[in-house]
């Protein structure tokens, strides 16, 4: 597992994935997207969420963070905000992280 145990931060004044992805004072947005509940609507590609994938059905609302670089230094990510938990679906992969306290 490549991203076993590292980290994502994200503060005011930096955004970091892994130690991959390093962003200087990026813009932050959160926008909630009512879940769609029509039957055999397929959504577009970039509206296939959790609960596309079968994650996090019981919701009514998605909570998505989306990570914009000041610079455009490299691509903007979003991920899912559920519960105390950080979602990011990758690569085919589905990644979740949980808040863990200052050392």
């Amino acid at each position: 597992m490549g991203h076993m145990g590292e980290r994502l931060l994200i503060s005011r004044e930096l955004f970091r994935l892994w130690n991959e992805v390093r962003y200087a004072n990026p813009y932050y947005k959160v926008i909630c997207h009512p879940v769609q509940r029509e039957e055999g609507e397929v959504p577009l590609p970039t509206e296939r969420w959790g609960n596309f994938y079968g994650f996090g059905m019981d919701r009514q609302v998605i909570v998505l963070l989306y990570v914009i670089p000041t610079s455009e230094e490299g691509p903007r990510y979003s991920f899912e905000i559920v519960n105390d938990e950080i979602w990011l679906f990758y690569d085919g992969w589905f990644y979740r992280t949980k808040r863990v306290s200052d050392v």
